[in-house]
């Protein structure tokens, strides 16, 4: 599955669910971490030959994998963040960071519901 649309991408997948990682690992992932023990940013750039990846997606919403993926992206990258944050936490931003290494950031929520739904 994550390989259908370049079957020789990197993926890199930093997941502190042993479920999820072995998902991950099963459909595709290059590179299976667990961000509690592992070093996210030294493990992208060290599979990256340093260059870092095209994109980080941030699915947890906290702020270390919102660091971590600023780090974690090449120059002229981007951050896609689909995660929902707690109410009233906000993200601090390296925004020098994301000047010098022209990065873009971008947010999205897709939510479908066939149901009755709570949100």
């Amino acid at each position: 599955m994550l390989r259908s649309i370049d079957p020789d991408a990197k993926i890199i997948v930093a997941e502190p669910a042993a479920l999820r990682r072995d998902l991950a690992a099963r459909h595709g992932a290059t590179v299976v971490i667990d961000p509690t023990t592992s070093d996210i940013t030294g493990t992208v750039l060290e599979a990256t030959s340093n260059v870092g990846v095209d994109v980080a997606f941030d699915a947890a919403g906290l702020q270390s994998t919102v660091d971590a993926a600023i780090n974690s992206v090449r120059a002229n990258g981007t951050i896609m963040n689909i995660a929902l944050w707690d109410a009233g936490v906000k993200a601090r931003i390296d925004m020098n960071s994301m000047v010098l290494k022209q990065i873009t950031l971008l947010g999205d929520l897709k939510f479908f519901c066939r149901y009755t739904c709570p949100i």
